[in-house]
């Protein structure tokens, strides 16, 4: 009898008994997009304009990676999200029902990002580019193997283009006969950079044990300035003065990790795993500064 090769492909929606997993791989409408793109295409999940991520409505849930807490999301999680590329997230799980071996944070339910783990027998690379009106994302990856030893490292960025806005604002009351006008009239001009790094090694004893390792860098700079002129007529009496404004903040972090996982022959789905990890944020808020002036003098806001 000849050989007989029967292969297929998963659905991009799997339902089990106490999660919905989102096979991101197999849509190719995340391509070139983030993080925040893939949970919105994922089942029950729904992300605001700001990147706050909420399970049916509620917002109380606990995001991890690769089954892991990490702390890039312990500042703002909208930019977090941005900072992971859509083509290294393999699948979404959607836990509904948490069991006893995830901590208790997220009441709402568990978010696990699953990212990819390439073992090519040989030497892979990849560059991505992708441009836009508003963000624009570059993405390096290089993946290497032999054997049971395998090594992984990507890089990605993304750059917002300098937004400008403008801010118009008129109120006239009257009250007893007296007539109060006041004017505002603002323009502000932002920018944000983002950038995320990922190293990764593991090695395979046997087909029981295993150790792997991986280093996370990630920042997130923003920056903002502006002016309002603001003009008051408060019962014939005149005044005006400008508000200028300057603000920076930069946002850093690191994760490493060491992961030991040993499996149990003839018994799927036991495995034994111990772990150890180190991680940090540093927040710098640059200079910023406000101050009022008008014909006399300047203050501070």
């Amino acid at each position: 009898m000849d050989e007989v090769v029967v292969s297929g492909q998963r659905e991009t929606i799997e339902n089990k008994i106490d999660r919905i997993v989102y096979n991101a791989e197999q849509d190719v409408a995340n391509m070139g997009g983030d993080a925040s793109d893939v949970l919105r295409r994922a089942p029950l999940l729904s992300v605001d304009q700001d990147g706050n991520v909420s399970l049916r409505g509620n917002s109380n849930v606990q995001i991890l990676i690769n089954g892991k807490p990490s702390s890039m999301f312990g500042a703002n999680t909208g930019d977090a999200l941005k900072m992971i590329p859509s083509d290294q997230i393999k699948s979404v799980e959607v836990i509904t029902s948490p069991s006893a071996k995830y901590d208790g944070e997220g009441t709402a339910g568990i978010i696990n990002i699953i990212t990819k783990k390439q073992t090519p027998q040989g030497f892979a690379g990849n560059v991505d580019l992708t441009a836009g009106t508003r963000i624009n994302r570059p993405v390096v990856g290089i993946n290497a193997g032999k054997g049971r030893l395998g090594f992984n490292a990507n890089g990605s960025s993304f750059y917002s283009w300098p937004q400008y806005a403008t801010t118009d604002f008129y109120q006239k009351t009257v009250v007893d006969g007296q007539t109060n006008i006041r004017e505002q009239n603002g323009e502000n001009l932002s920018n944000r950079l983002g950038y995320f790094g990922n190293m990764g090694a593991f090695y395979d004893f046997n087909a029981f044990h295993s150790l792997s390792t991986s280093l996370r860098l990630r920042g997130f700079n923003s920056n903002s300035e502006g002016s309002n002129t603001v003009s008051q007529n408060l019962g014939g009496n005149e005044t005006s003065f400008q508000r200028f404004q300057d603000n920076f903040s930069q946002n850093w972090g690191y994760e490493w990790s060491l992961d030991y996982v040993m499996k149990f022959p003839n018994q799927e789905g036991r495995e034994f795993s111990a772990s150890y990890k180190i991680d940090g944020n540093v927040s710098t808020d640059g200079d910023g500064r406000c101050w009022k002036r008008n014909k006399r003098k300047r203050t501070r806001c």
